[in-house]
């Protein structure tokens, strides 16, 4: 059996002096598409995909969804549905 991981008390203590807050993605909608375009270009050099953008529509669906799971769920959504999806996404 492994051992099991430890996080070092000392190290938590020197990184909790300065509180990094980030807003929930549903309160920063500016960062929605500029995220999910990064997230078209990874996924289209990971799997040799020709894809560039997004249409208009599918740029709306994306500012008009809440985004409860944050950065995360968008993430998930582009590499579950972007791939199998072509009509929501503009190819070049």
């Amino acid at each position: 059996m492994l051992p099991r991981p430890r996080f070092r008390r000392d190290l938590f203590y020197r990184i909790n002096v300065i509180p990094i807050i980030i807003p929930p993605l549903r309160d920063r909608s500016d960062d929605i598409l500029p995220l999910a375009q990064c997230f078209v270009r990874e996924f289209s050099e990971t799997f040799a995909r020709d894809v560039h953008g997004f249409t208009p529509s599918a740029e709306q669906a994306l500012l008009d969804h809440p985004w409860p799971g944050n950065v995360r769920e968008l993430r998930n959504r582009m590499l579950c549905e972007g791939p199998h999806c072509p009509a929501r996404l503009r190819r070049s």
